[in-house]
């Protein structure tokens, strides 16, 4: 009995299928890295940062300051309020302060405003002199956020939105070698 032919006989491949193939593996690769990397290293920073000691800062200053950031690409100007806080704290005798800025997450809620009103009030919900919690990096105490411990749901999300281009691939190539299988013959 001689075995029937394949439903799909296989085509040789030419010598642009394997440069074409690898091209579209390194720009997934590339794709997902560049979607998981800062999700990744802030669920490590936030890991890590579950053994940094908790002390008291004091808000030193707080600030409103008119902000302009140009135009740039498709991003238009814009002109508003920020709200920034300095606080310090003590680590075995040294002292030491960072900046709650616009950019920094943090439990003091900063933020810009289209209104100096705006900022005005984020800033009188911690006026200078009062104490808040802060995480220090016992290695490093310079170091410190004023963020909860903990990984953050949307850091998880982000890992997990930028690996599905790497799964949608892998999918792909599964589906491809099956296909190229044939579906398999059942005898009775």
């Amino acid at each position: 009995m001689n075995p029937s032919p394949p439903a799909h006989p296989a085509r040789a491949a030419g010598p642009l299928a394997g440069l074409a193939m690898g091209l579209i593996v390194l720009v997934i690769i590339g794709v997902t890295v560049m979607l998981c990397w800062r999700p990744a290293h802030d669920i490590q920073d936030e890991i890590l940062g579950q053994d940094w000691i908790v002390v008291p800062a004091r808000i030193a200053e707080a600030r409103v300051d008119f902000t302009h950031t140009p135009a740039i690409g498709k991003r238009s100007a814009w002109n508003g309020w920020c709200a920034s806080w300095k606080y310090a704290y003590e680590w075995h005798g040294a002292h030491h302060w960072a900046v709650v800025g616009d950019d920094t997450p943090s439990t003091l809620a900063p933020g810009c405003f289209t209104y100096q009103a705006g900022a005005q009030q984020a800033l009188a919900r911690h006026p200078p002199g009062t104490t808040l919690a802060v995480r220090v990096d016992p290695s490093a105490p310079w170091h410190s956020t004023t963020q909860p411990a903990g990984v953050r749901g949307g850091d998880i999300a982000a890992l997990v939105f930028g690996l599905i281009p790497a799964l949608i691939f892998v999918g792909g190539c599964v589906a491809g070698l099956r296909a190229r299988q044939g579906a398999p013959s059942r005898r009775r």
